[in-house]
């Protein structure tokens, strides 16, 4: 990459409020490669609090529970190349994805577990009625519409339904767009944890900070 391509990157980075989340993603990728992994994580609850439901740009739109045979087509919004054989793995240990269509076309997706498995890393282990979200994506080309926060909003009603009364969720520290879309719906922060691996030998999670929770609202 030349010297003007890094400085294009700074300022897009910069736009989007993810210059921090940049450098410090570059600095995990060196320190990976000499066996040493960090991550800074912020864990939130979601669905407790009460919020206006988002009003995306588009109002024919679908949602619901991906079967597997849908999965080839969600993994091609992300369009990596190992994105299928991954959907299929999180859906045979029990995952489940729910999709956004508009007129039809699959335009995004995000990942839900039920009392699944723990998430050391995290410091999280879940129960019957927890539930924990992750991997929300939507096409490039439908982006800045509303998309992913109208998908969460009904995910956390249909949660809510289904009984889980415990939603979490995790975030990279320093991403600041993940944490304005979270606490738009209604999240709230629990804890700062913080990651240490060393060579395959040593693993620990610290918890930096435990956050104030507000009163929750039935």
């Amino acid at each position: 990459m030349n010297l003007s391509s890094v400085f294009r990157r700074i300022r897009e980075k910069h736009r989007h409020g993810l210059m921090a989340h940049w450098a410090f993603d570059r600095l995990a990728n060196a320190l990976a490669r000499l066996g040493i992994i960090v991550q800074v994580t912020e864990i939130y609850r979601e669905g407790d609090m009460a919020v206006a439901a988002p009003e995306p740009r588009f109002t024919d739109l679908t949602w619901g529970l991906a079967t597997v045979g849908e999965l080839s087509e969600l993994a091609h919004i992300r369009g990596d190349a190992g994105s299928h054989a991954e959907f299929l793995r999180r859906f045979q240990r029990g995952a489940q994805c729910y999709y956004l269509r508009h007129q039809g076309r699959a335009v995004g997706f995000s990942w839900c577990e039920v009392n699944g498995a723990s998430r050391p890393r995290f410091g999280l282990s879940f129960g019957p009625t927890d539930a924990y979200l992750y991997d929300a994506y939507s096409d490039p080309s439908y982006r800045g519409m509303s998309l992913l926060p109208f998908l969460r909003y009904q995910i956390l009603e249909d949660l809510k339904f289904r009984g889980c009364d415990n939603v979490l969720s995790s975030t990279d520290f320093f991403n600041r767009a993940a944490h304005r879309f979270k606490r738009k719906l209604g999240a709230y922060p629990l804890s700062i944890q913080f990651y240490l691996g060393l060579w395959g030998r040593f693993e620990r999670v610290f918890t930096v900070y435990r956050f104030n929770s507000p009163s929750r609202q039935q």
